[in-house]
């Protein structure tokens, strides 16, 4: 179930910079996106992972750039939950690679990151709403500029929710009666 999550992601943001602009020359480096991903979530390799997603958003960066598009801003924010799904899960991965984990332990994991993926589509829609107020003739080299800030604005305050979350996960484990001996 995690791996197909992973790939569902990572289809999204491998297709994601051909959305905002179809081009038969986008396909070699959706390819080369989508292969580095899927090495990475696969393997698992975290830093295959980074690797991949940092090539989506400078892919998807640089098509914004070349043909800057209104309707980009849904494209963004799935762009941005695909990246934090596809990283947690190779995080997720990684971290559990080679044990035997119940299927209660992946549906928990997996729960807290729809939590996570909700929060983030909150705070950019947030953020959408903040963007509506400002003048529409912005320069276009400000807007990925302003979307970057946005991404992360809301990265921040995941990690901080994210770690938040984790301290009191293992507050609840230490207070369970178990001492390690």
């Amino acid at each position: 179930m995690v791996q197909l999550i992973g790939i569902v992601a990572i289809l999204l943001v491998a297709v994601l910079p051909a959305a905002v602009q179809p081009g038969l020359h986008l396909l070699v480096v959706e390819a080369a996106i989508a292969v580095t991903c899927a090495g990475g979530l696969l393997l698992p390799s975290l830093g295959l992972a980074v690797t991949g997603a940092i090539a989506a958003l400078l892919a998807f960066s640089a098509t914004l750039v070349i043909a800057p598009s209104a309707s980009a801003i849904p494209q963004a924010v799935a762009m941005g939950t695909g990246l934090l799904v596809l990283l947690d899960l190779t995080y997720f991965r990684q971290r559990l690679a080679g044990s035997d984990v119940g299927a209660g332990v992946v549906l928990g994991h997996l729960a807290n990151l729809a939590i996570s993926v909700l929060l983030s589509v909150g705070a950019a829609a947030l953020l959408i709403g903040v963007a509506v107020t400002m003048p529409v003739d912005l320069d276009p080299m400000v807007r990925p500029v302003m979307a970057a800030a946005g991404v992360i604005l809301v990265l921040a305050a995941l990690l901080r929710a994210l770690t938040l979350a984790r301290r009191q996960a293992s507050g609840t484990g230490a207070d369970s009666g178990q001492d390690g001996s």
